[in-house]
This record gives structure tokens, C-alpha cells and sequence, in this order.
């Protein structure tokens, strides 16, 4: 696969402010979380899986499977959810 584009029930991985970050890597995960968790529900697997996947060389994104056309948005370019870097 070149890419892979996991879907949940929020925007992307969100800061502790609840802002999606648009492009996350390895620096952005330290930290994210300790006791003030911001994930909810598998987020944190989601994560390992995209920083894994994107060293193998695959572009990884996490988006909202609600959003209209939100797959086809994403290999179009369009800045949705959360870029793995």
C-alpha cells in the first residue's frame, strides 16, 4: 500500500486544547500521553500505527470517517485530519 488512512469518530489527533494537529510525527508524541490524556478510545494505537506505517514509507493520515468524501478528499491534497510525517 502507498497509503493508508485510518478513520474514527473525531477530526484527527487533537492537541490538549482540542485542535487537530495537521501534520504529526515523532516529536509530537512525547508526552501527548501522560496524565492529562487527550486521546479517547484507541487513538493512541492509532498513532503507533501511523508512526510505524510512515517509516515503512507509507503516507499515513487519520480523519473523520463522518466527514462527506473524506477518503477522496484526503488523496486529492486536501489538508484534512492528522498527516503522519
Amino acid at each position: 500500500a502507498n497509503t493508508l488512512i485510518l478513520l474514527t469518530d473525531v477530526e484527527g489527533v487533537l492537541d490538549v486544547s482540542r485542535k487537530v494537529i495537521r501534520e504529526f510525527g515523532r516529536k509530537n508524541q512525547a508526552g501527548l500521553f501522560g496524565k492529562s490524556k487527550v486521546g479517547t478510545g484507541g487513538i493512541e494505537s492509532k498513532i503507533n500505527v501511523g508512526l510505524k506505517s510512515t517509516r515503512k514509507g507509507i503516507e499515513t493520515f487519520i480523519a473523520n470517517a463522518h466527514k462527506k468524501d473524506v477518503i477522496l478528499k484526503i488523496l486529492a491534497g486536501t489538508k484534512i485530519g492528522t498527516k503522519f510525517l
